[in-house]
């Protein structure tokens, strides 16, 4: 399995280096990334040099777009794609960039598989709305995480028992919050403009 995947993508990277080659011979410029794709094309949506991102991935809102195009289907007789925007998730579901980041930690993420043991969705997403309500609120559940690891809000600030039920399953993990994640996502610099003309 392992050696297809590598065939696959050796035969992909073949296929992009042919197309980068008649860019350059029609003189039209393009961007390739060292890093993330997911993450450059974010970038590019969020800056709105793109109108969106097509992709399956679950990670470009966390990169910060905020179009995405998916499940493009490209039949004759009735090609689709489904659109979402981060304007219809802060909408319909009170949620912003910064909690997306909180879930992809809480639930996990490519670049934390895991997230917290015994935190499924439904636990995640009451957790973020009453981290949003109460005397405790917080701006930011990012910044409540942190306050977690470094001592400044301890069980007994916890007022909601949704929050200390997170509290203690992410406690009991000695890496969260993963700031590296958070840096990745909420950061997202991380690629070079190779090619340009």
């Amino acid at each position: 399995e392992r050696r297809r995947r590598t065939g696959r993508r050796t035969i992909l990277q073949s296929y992009v280096n042919e197309c980068c080659n008649l860019l350059d011979s029609l003189g039209v410029p393009y961007i390739r990334s060292k890093g993330e794709a997911e993450a450059l094309c974010s970038i590019l949506n969020y800056t709105g040099m793109a109108d969106g991102v097509l992709t399956n991935d679950s990670d470009s809102f966390l990169y910060g777009a905020t179009t995405v195009y998916r499940d493009l289907h490209t039949t004759e007789r009735s090609p689709t794609v489904e659109c979402y925007t981060m304007k219809d998730i802060h909408e319909k579901l009170a949620l912003n960039r910064s909690d997306l980041i909180a879930l992809a930690l809480l639930l996990g993420c490519d670049y934390c598989p895991q997230g917290v043991v015994g935190v499924g969705k439904e636990t995640a997403l009451q957790f973020l709305r009453a981290s949003k309500s109460g005397s405790q609120s917080t701006s930011d559940v990012l910044d409540q995480f942190q306050e977690w690891r470094n001592g400044s809000i301890t069980e007994d600030d916890i007022e909601s028992k949704i929050q200390l039920t997170v509290f203690r399953k992410a406690m009991s993990s000695p890496n969260f919050p993963q700031k590296e994640v958070y840096i990745i996502y909420s950061y997202t610099t991380a690629f070079t403009i190779l090619h340009t003309k």
